[in-house]
């Protein structure tokens, strides 16, 4: 878009810098720290008073819930980084977002940038959208729109109605941003491509295997009372894992268009040196606890992320782009939620989503301030961008949430979305050529 000043206006708001974000990231893990540790401290105290472990459940039922919470707003941060806004420092940046935002939900800044990269270049179109392609069916898009009442039940009850597919949104995740795969558009033509193998690459699979082998040789030494040897082990370990990332061939590891700030070897390393160190930090803890630190493990970290940080990001993906068309000013809205909602599922910059599909080198913390100045600068903007109020109740002025995903709210070519969802690609094939016609119109 050219408006009267927008390069000094859009140079000011996407200017970064390597300390902002540090104060968000630190209270993040301090609100895990309150909620895990409480809980840990309550389940200790269970278990030495003697009591059944069912006085656990109200609150590690909480936990749950607040966790997955926190680890959804932990990937707002990585989506930050793999936009390069999270530090201004590009080592900093891929580097903090995978050790503190990424890797401790199972993914990479790596992985995550280039599925997220097709998903702005190709938002809803559903033959290039990973969103879509990969996503799609489990989030349900072909059965869009959808009114009040059927939303409630088959979404925001989903875990009671249909929880194998929350199962199965969960494995597509995992399968993208985990494994790297999911028949990306922006892999092909990469020589040495492996986009269209649903096969996990070896690289993958060995650093799975390797990871779960020394858990298990952990375990054992914990058993036969090696458990001093830890840190040695621990050291054995990363050597391992250093040589093997040196030596594995390169066709067995994730390959990417984009220059990242460091390789492939590097990043795998870092990832399984992480998990390796994770695992001793919980052996060296489970004499402390009796052994309870796997339980804690599972129950408060593994259990949310199946479950609540699942759902958070459901949510969002529904709200964000669901029912909407492949136009450039259309693809999304701008929400204005309660604090929970916004707390729990539109989490850094999330609720200001068309904005950030229109300025994505723009930091979470003023994308609210660049919506507002586009809203008074360009008519063209004023007039197309959508606002939504809170989840059921709009202001007057703005819809509901739930109302935009009903059919009053279709966007132009939504019908053609989701019918290309369900199996007719031919019907939605034009959306390509008009969304092309709409950014060369916008440029």
């Amino acid at each position: 878009m050219s408006l009267r000043g927008s390069d000094e206006r859009l140079a000011e708001l996407k200017r970064t810098d390597n300390w902002t974000n540090w104060r968000w990231i630190l209270w993040e893990y301090g609100c895990l720290v309150a909620v895990i540790g409480g809980s840990v401290t309550v389940a200790e105290w269970v278990a030495a008073a003697g009591l059944e472990w069912w006085w656990n459940v109200p609150v590690f039922a909480v936990a749950i819930l607040l966790i997955g919470a926190i680890q959804h707003r932990l990937a707002g941060l990585g989506h930050e980084a793999s936009h390069e806004i999270l530090f201004r420092n590009r080592l900093m940046n891929d580097l903090v977002g995978d050790l503190l935002c990424l890797f401790p939900l199972f993914a990479s800044v790596h992985t995550y940038r280039l599925f997220h990269a097709a998903h702005h270049r190709f938002t809803n179109d559903p033959e290039r959208d990973p969103d879509l392609v990969v996503l799609g069916r489990s989030k349900q898009v072909e059965r869009f729109p959808m009114d009040r009442r059927r939303f409630v039940v088959t979404q925001l009850l989903r875990w009671l109605t249909n929880p194998w597919s929350m199962v199965r949104y969960q494995m597509d995740y995992f399968y993208i941003n985990t494994l790297g795969k999911g028949g990306n558009p922006l892999l092909r033509g990469l020589e040495g491509s492996d986009v269209d193998d649903p096969r996990p690459r070896l690289g993958t699979v060995l650093g799975i295997l390797g990871v779960v082998g020394y858990g298990v040789v952990l375990g054992v030494m914990n058993r036969v009372g090696l458990g001093e040897w830890l840190l040695a082990a621990l050291g054995v370990g990363l050597v391992v894992a250093g040589v093997g990332m040196a030596w594995v061939p390169e066709r067995w590891l994730f390959r990417s268009p984009f220059e990242q700030a460091y390789g492939p070897r590097v990043g795998g390393f870092l990832r399984v040196a992480y998990y390796l160190v994770v695992l001793t930090g919980m052996a060296s803890a489970r004499g402390v606890t009796g052994g309870r630190v796997v339980w804690y493990g599972l129950w408060l970290w593994l259990v949310p992320l199946g479950t609540s940080f699942a759902y958070c990001m459901l949510l969002r993906d529904l709200f964000q782009h669901t029912n909407a068309d492949a136009g450039r000013l259309t693809n999304s809205r701008v929400f204005r939620p309660g604090r929970l909602l916004r707390w729990a599922v539109f989490v850094y910059g999330q609720d200001i989503h068309l904005t950030h599909h229109l300025y994505p080198g723009v930091p979470h913390y003023r994308l609210r301030e660049l919506h507002e100045w586009l809203r008074q600068e360009d008519p063209r903007y004023a007039a197309a961008v959508v606002e939504c109020g809170g989840l059921f109740r709009g202001d007057g002025r703005r819809p509901a949430i739930v109302d935009v995903l009903g059919p009053r709210w279709a966007g132009p070519a939504a019908g053609a979305i989701a019918a290309a969802r369900r199996g007719r690609p031919e019907v939605g094939s034009g959306l390509r050529s008009q969304t092309e016609v709409d950014r060369r119109a916008l440029s």
